[in-house]
């Protein structure tokens, strides 16, 4: 590891302590009445979402929130979340996340099955930005044109997961241990689905992709081209302070736990450490908060299959990533594909104002961001197959390594009913090999 990687840890870890000697300043806040409360809420995105790297998304999320415990609010007792939509770049989503403290005494139980299909999944390679980004290849305007969707593959993800989070010595210290199974189908794209438009320059469309190119050459292993399935058991521990799981208005909210994948169950036998930090620290003076996130996921052993590596893990939900609209905002979707990598994100969210529209209640929050990544563990993959001109190509010279990745950006968040969130966030990547922009309009906080 070099000194610019080293030095970045450092300061990784310093920022965790010195949040624990700000965490006292989120005590005091004052938590609404509960006659304020409904028992229960229900709302709805907007049916038109929008996000770059998957398009325009037409369907419905649909959250119904249990308050009937009064004793712990602001947090919801149970949370039930409908999740249907499809894209105009090919990405299905039907899933169901439901968590409740009712069911077993003294725990929070999770569930989730769902149901996602990219028929043209981003595929950059491996390892960030050490393996090269042409967007020419992908511009039908420039002269270095191969497709539109070279840098696409196509995928069907099937996941179901149960969860408990067991308190220990309070409700905010907990026990965590899951199950989860995943049941990948991973393929070249549908080159009949789409209409892939001849180069300006009058080079004709070649049907091959980055991820094609990868098989051809070996560099993505035969047993795992087609997928495979994947079951992982966690085991850790969390510690949650939030005033607010969704609407949160201070508090910490820390998890380490390791995810373990079985030989002889699964396709890959590997285990992965994530050790995730998030704080909220309220800003009375000016009406707004600090809000961060550092996260840590690190590969201890095995290998893990290449299909299973651009996964950002959390307690609450898996997500695609590092890169897009829940980690990277501005950065290519699955842009870092590596074994081990580094995540910071930092809002600055300000109360802009409230207002109350048919008998609910509405609140802005207008917030700047920068969100950083960093590779911390390379991927190896085998590249004896591929031929000398394109590894010197496609592959950064090994004492150019790169370092953190870092992206900028501002937004708006729209609440109502509480815990029902509607987001515009709009980021600038820093480094071109990564992305460019991105507009994410959907539902839910960053974290």
């Amino acid at each position: 590891m070099n000194k610019l990687h080293l030095s970045t840890i450092l300061v990784f870890k310093s920022i965790v302590l010195f949040a624990q000697d700000l965490s006292h300043l989120s005590d005091s806040i004052a938590v609404e009445e509960p006659q304020k409360y409904p028992q229960f809420t229900l709302g709805g995105t907007p049916v038109l979402a929008y996000d770059t790297d998957v398009g325009l998304r037409y369907g419905a999320v649909i959250n119904l929130f249990d308050y009937s415990n009064r004793e712990i609010l602001p947090d919801y007792t149970q949370h039930v979340r409908l999740r249907l939509y499809n894209s105009t770049k090919g990405t299905s989503n039907y899933s169901v996340l439901y968590d409740t403290e009712r069911l077993i005494p003294r725990s929070l139980v999770t569930f989730e099955a769902s149901f996602i299909e990219d028929i043209a999944l981003d595929f950059y390679g491996f390892n960030g930005s050490e393996t090269v980004y042409y967007p020419e290849f992908s511009d039908e305007n420039q002269s270095g044109y191969i497709n539109k969707y070279f840098y696409t593959h196509h995928r069907k993800l099937f996941r179901i997961r149960a969860d408990l989070q067991r308190q220990i010595i309070s409700r905010e210290f907990r026990l965590f241990s899951g199950v989860t199974y995943h049941k990948y189908r991973m393929g070249d794209i549908d080159y009949e689905r789409f209409d892939i438009p001849e180069g300006a320059h009058g080079n004709a469309a070649i049907h091959t992709t980055l991820y094609r190119k990868f098989v051809d050459w070996g560099a993505i292993l035969p047993e795992e081209k087609d997928g495979g399935d994947i079951l992982t058991l966690s085991s850790g521990i969390i510690y949650d302070t939030r005033q607010g799981k969704i609407h949160c208005k201070g508090g910490v909210w820390f998890e380490s736990y390791f995810i373990f994948s079985p030989p002889g169950v699964s396709s890959s036998y590997f285990i992965k450490q994530v050790t995730t930090f998030r704080h909220y620290v309220p800003l009375y003076s000016i009406n707004g908060l600090l809000a961060y996130r550092l996260s840590s996921q690190q590969k201890i052993a095995g290998r893990i299959p290449y299909y299973q590596l651009p996964v950002f893990y959390g307690s609450l939900e898996n997500q695609d990533g590092p890169g897009g609209a829940f980690t990277l905002r501005g950065v290519h979707r699955n842009r870092i594909a590596a074994n081990s990598y580094l995540l910071g994100n930092l809002e600055f969210r300000k109360n802009l104002f409230s207002f109350t529209l048919f008998n609910i209640d509405w609140q802005t929050e207008g917030i700047l961001f920068t969100d950083i990544g960093m590779v911390t563990g390379m991927y190896e993959f085998p590249d004896q197959g591929i031929p000398d001109d394109y590894r010197r190509d496609l592959f950064r010279d090994q004492r150019k390594r790169s370092g953190p990745h870092a992206t900028a950006g501002a937004g708006v968040y729209l609440i109502y009913n509480k815990d029902n969130i509607i987001s515009v966030n709009y980021g600038f990547s820093l480094d071109p090999q990564l992305g460019t922009k991105g507009l994410y309009i959907g539902s839910g906080f960053l974290f």
